[in-house]
């Protein structure tokens, strides 16, 4: 059989249930962001289906999931579908608890043909951010932290560079994120700057 993996699931205020995806079921396709919904706290869940749009057969992987007060749901991930020799992060919006999905959006704004991947999804007052591990800055397998934000999911504002070390052989990578009731935005990643296993966190 196929093989799924790299789950993440997020919770409505009314309690529904939203889980996402690495899917490789369709084959020649590559691997595919896959979604479905529970409304019975997840004693039943709604036929899947994927929600990345592209027509070729790049694999995407990595998703996280976001639900805001008003339920909409927002899903990003890592995405090869640009034929580079690294995937960026692809994001999209349910503003119907899930039944549909608006066309993907890329949320790096680098045009080069650069890593960007492990991305995570917070969402509170009125805004969602997005936090990824990023080669941009220091070239292939050094990794940095980037974020962007956006109010709506669709159009997502200028990345911003999370981590300050300057050297070129680090890695910050794993990202997580998360919003407060005030909408302040923390992450944290694992970082290689001092002994190559610390956790490091920044407001942002």
């Amino acid at each position: 059989g196929a093989e799924q993996g790299e789950p993440a699931i997020g919770i409505a205020a009314d309690r529904s249930v939203y889980g996402v995806w690495t899917d490789a079921r369709n084959g020649a396709r590559g691997a595919d962001i896959y979604f479905s919904k529970s409304s019975d706290l997840g004693g039943t869940w709604v036929p899947n289906f994927y929600l990345n749009d592209d027509t070729g057969n790049r694999g995407q992987g990595a998703p996280d999931i976001a639900v805001d007060g008003s339920g909409n749901v927002y899903v990003a991930w890592s995405d090869s579908r640009d034929a580079n020799t690294a995937p960026d992060i692809y994001a999209t919006r349910s503003s119907n608890a899930g039944a549909s999905f608006a066309a993907n959006v890329k949320v790096n704004d680098d045009a080069g043909a650069t890593y960007q991947g492990s991305p995570s999804l917070a969402v509170n007052a009125g805004r969602v951010h997005a936090a990824w591990a990023d080669e941009r800055t220091r070239g292939s397998t050094w990794r940095d932290v980037y974020s962007a934000s956006s109010t709506d999911g669709l159009s997502w504002g200028s990345n911003l560079k999370v981590t300050d070390d300057a050297l070129s052989s680090n890695v910050q990578d794993m990202t997580t994120i998360a919003v407060d009731g005030a909408g302040d935005a923390f992450v944290a990643w694992l970082d290689g700057r001092t002994s190559g296993q610390d956790v490091y966190t920044s407001a942002l």
